[in-house]
């Protein structure tokens, strides 16, 4: 029996968590350990449920996505999740600000129906998920972060 990935789903919109947790129950291997509606719920969340992925909008009340990584990076160094930021759009600034603060994929919400289980699991990888370009190495992560 392999090991299950576990995931915390962070949005504010209940409908959104609801469908993420309901595409992710279709898979094996995945389970939903969590569930929060703001970034300080999604700390509180990662610190105490320790999950493998951490899906976190990019826009939320309180406190945003790019903010909630920014925190757990600070505060909780090696323990942080891997994060797969999200959002409605995205800017090409998003990108660069999702990866400096250390997010390991960075997807439109639009496009997770078909390709969640593909970043999930390039992310587990040890590799990196960037919007419809798909999975990529440390190194070309790493370029991508350090825009000229």
């Amino acid at each position: 029996m392999t090991q299950q990935i576990k995931i915390v789903l962070a949005d504010d919109h209940a409908l959104i968590r609801d469908g993420l947790r309901r595409l992710l129950q279709t898979e094996s291997g995945y389970v939903v350990v969590g569930e929060a509606s703001d970034g300080i719920e999604a700390v509180t969340l990662a610190r105490q449920l320790h999950p493998d992925i951490l899906l976190l909008d990019l826009i939320m009340p309180i406190q945003g996505g790019l903010e909630t990584l920014r925190i757990l990076r600070e505060h909780d160094g090696a323990a942080v999740p891997r994060v797969i930021l999200y959002g409605v759009s995205l800017e090409p600034e998003h990108f660069f600000q999702a990866l400096k603060s250390g997010a390991r994929g960075v997807m439109l919400l639009d496009s997770m129906r078909s390709t969640l289980k593909a970043a999930v699991e390039a992310v587990m990888a040890g590799l990196f998920w960037m919007g419809p370009d798909g999975a990529m190495g440390p190194h070309h992560a790493r370029s991508i972060a350090r825009p000229r």
